[in-house]
């Protein structure tokens, strides 16, 4: 598995490309640090242009969060967008496909 970097370390909010999965693959996304209180890693179900569709809030057929885990697992077939909120230490977020 690769390991991809889909938003670069910084305390600024930020938005990764699109990430394309294709129909019975997956990846899993992850924040490189611990996320403090109000801060949050969002994946997007977009259709690559404004339309964006918010995926991980609950566990279903797109995203799969295991209990007190700190990554997701988005399920294909999908094109996703990944945002992350301003954070206090410098966070990067990554995928594995």
């Amino acid at each position: 598995m690769a390991t991809t970097t889909a938003i670069t370390a910084a305390t600024a909010a930020g938005v990764s490309s699109a990430i394309a999965v294709a129909d019975g693959s997956s990846i899993t996304v992850w924040a490189g640090s611990v996320l403090g209180a109000g801060e949050s890693v969002r994946g997007f179900l977009t259709d690559g242009g404004s339309n964006q569709v918010l995926v991980i809030e609950k566990s279903g057929a797109t995203a799969e969060i295991a209990g007190g885990a700190s990554c997701v697992k988005l399920n294909g077939p999908g094109s996703f967008i990944v945002k992350k909120s301003a954070t206090k230490i410098s966070t990067a977020v990554f995928y594995e496909s």
